[in-house]
């Protein structure tokens, strides 16, 4: 089976617009912040939209833009190759504490 594999980071993007580019060195204040798939998730989209099965092999993230980006990519139908990760890891049994005198 031929299919596109991409090794790489699928990002959040975050824009904002602003109403007019500041002077050379002033400010202006930016608008509501829009979020939409970035990055490696290009290729992906380019791919899938021409009948090509996608996989990312690559982590998201836990919080709300990993599932944003995970909802994304399911929509397109590319497979996601590693396990997502858990919000809080469990600690590992016999750790020692942070002045290295074992377990706390």
């Amino acid at each position: 089976m031929t299919r596109l594999v991409v090794i790489g980071s699928v990002i959040a993007d975050q824009m904002m617009t602003v109403p007019s580019l500041p002077e050379r060195g002033g400010d202006v204040l930016a608008g509501p912040v829009a979020v939409q798939p970035g990055g490696a998730f290009n290729i992906l989209a380019a791919a899938a939209r021409l009948g090509l099965p996608t996989a990312l092999a690559g982590r998201l993230g836990s919080g709300p833009l990993g599932s944003m980006l995970a909802g994304a990519l399911r929509g397109l139908g590319t497979e996601l190759l590693l396990p997502s990760p858990t919000a809080t890891p469990a600690p590992a049994s016999g750790s020692s504490s942070p002045t290295g005198s074992g377990p706390s």
